[in-house]
């Protein structure tokens, strides 16, 4: 029996059954890479449609040179000029402060006053006076100082003092004073101003402060030491300066 000839055929056959086969598998795969194909750009299609990209201003037609990182604001973005926003301005000081330095510029001052008097005379333990001063101009102490008062039952006195004033060019100033006091006794006529005993002593501590420009209080201590009576007087007053 020959047995060639089945071989023969039997290969063909599987040949032709293989080259089916390959032939069918390969038809199926390209159409499997379409259908991917197709999917994948469909899907593509619907996302870009979804999310549309930002319009630059090379697409709208208005192209220009600034950068992504430009610090200009957006046209809708409110400045601090458009919200109003100042900062708050300094208050200015008003005049009186100002004016006021602090400073005394005065060199001779009247200063009428008052004050209450303890003497050793029996006749007139407690009294008072009426009276002022004037300071004589001088552009440094001690100054000269002038005065007269009225005690009240012992007649009149005039004094004479040299007066040191402490921070004599600012508002506050305490000052001393030492000098001579006589008391004026209108029934001796001018041989009032031969008796010794109508002599007396003076010797004064005090201040003086600015209440009201140019105007300011004065609170002295004053010592009066003559050969028959000693006198303490606290006087109180105001000085005028100018």
């Amino acid at each position: 029996m020959n047995y060639s000839y089945l071989k023969f055929y039997s290969v063909e056959k599987v040949a032709g059954i293989v080259k089916s086969i390959m032939t069918s598998l390969c038809r199926h795969f390209l159409t499997f890479v379409l259908i991917v194909n197709l999917f994948s750009i469909l899907v593509g299609s619907s996302f870009s449609l979804a999310n549309p990209p930002p319009k630059n201003e090379v697409e709208t037609g208005r192209a220009t040179d600034a950068k992504p990182d430009d610090p200009k604001p957006a046209p809708d973005q409110p400045t601090l000029d458009d919200m109003n926003l100042m900062m708050a301005q300094p208050k200015e000081p008003a005049q009186k402060d100002l004016d006021r330095t602090y400073y005394y510029p005065f060199r001779q001052s009247l200063a009428p006053r008052f004050g209450a008097v303890f003497s050793t005379d029996r006749d007139h333990r407690w009294s008072y006076l009426l009276g002022f001063t004037y300071l004589w101009p001088r552009y440094a102490s001690p100054q000269a100082e002038l005065g007269a008062d009225i005690y009240a039952g012992q007649g009149g006195f005039l004094h004479f003092g040299v007066k040191t004033i402490y921070f004599e060019r600012n508002y506050f100033r305490p000052f001393w004073v030492w000098g001579l006091s006589h008391q004026v006794i209108p029934e001796d006529r001018l041989t009032t101003f031969a008796n010794v005993d109508n002599y007396l002593g003076r010797l004064s501590i005090g201040m003086e402060d600015v209440v009201d420009y140019p105007t300011s209080v004065r609170l002295e201590l004053e010592l009066l030491l003559g050969l028959k009576r000693q006198m303490v007087v606290l006087g109180f007053g105001y000085s005028w300066a100018w």
